[in-house]
């Protein structure tokens, strides 16, 4: 994934033509892989794709719009890699997110620190977007993305201490009251998943 991050960022938009899509939707897939090299290349690779996504800015929104949980998560990664590129990635993909506050909370957050931004989105979306808000306490309560796939371990537990700091910020009622979490066991994440198979 590194090398190809490497070809997009030296092609033009238009070379990339209908592989600019296939590369979007399999490259955020590796957003939530155990091995962190996995998870930096992907980050990478999408920083690049954000950079060329002139000519695909609606679908690349879209993309954007599904994927944002994931690096807003990342920011806390245990690898420290993991936590630089998936920042310059969210910062990269900021233009895409709605509401246009958001992109500006972001694209202004360089002197915050990681949990910082993340708190800071939070208060964000309880004024401003709070079905967004929403989406994190539905992930949160599943442990898994939208698209089904599973949460990494580590981004259960930030995303835990996130809605637990941000408990209380929106105003439509319990329902987005953040369940408190805890990373589960290696023994706990391999039963869940072949239950769910």
């Amino acid at each position: 994934m590194l090398a190809l991050a490497k070809v997009v960022r030296k092609l033009r938009p238009k070379d990339l033509g209908s592989a600019f899509q296939d590369i979007a939707r399999s490259t955020k897939m590796f957003f939530e892989a155990e091995q962190e090299v996995l998870r930096s290349s992907a980050f990478s690779l999408y920083a690049a794709l954000a950079s060329s996504a002139s000519g695909n800015r609606s679908f690349f929104a879209r993309e954007v719009m599904e994927t944002w949980v994931s690096l807003l998560l990342h920011l806390r990664d245990p690898d420290p890699e993991v936590s630089k590129v998936c920042r310059t990635t969210l910062y990269l993909r900021a233009p895409f997110l709605r509401p246009e506050e958001l992109q500006e909370c972001i694209t202004t957050s360089a002197g915050l620190s990681a949990a910082d931004l993340q708190y800071e989105v939070c208060l964000l979306l309880a004024r401003d977007a709070p079905e967004m808000l929403e989406r994190l306490c539905s992930i949160a309560r599943r442990r898994r993305l939208e698209n089904g796939q599973a949460l990494h371990a580590d981004a259960i537990a930030v995303l835990g201490d996130i809605l637990e700091k941000s408990r209380g910020l929106s105003s439509s009622g319990s329902d987005n009251e953040a369940p408190v979490f805890r990373s589960p066991s290696p023994v706990e994440s391999s039963t869940e998943s072949l239950s769910e198979d």
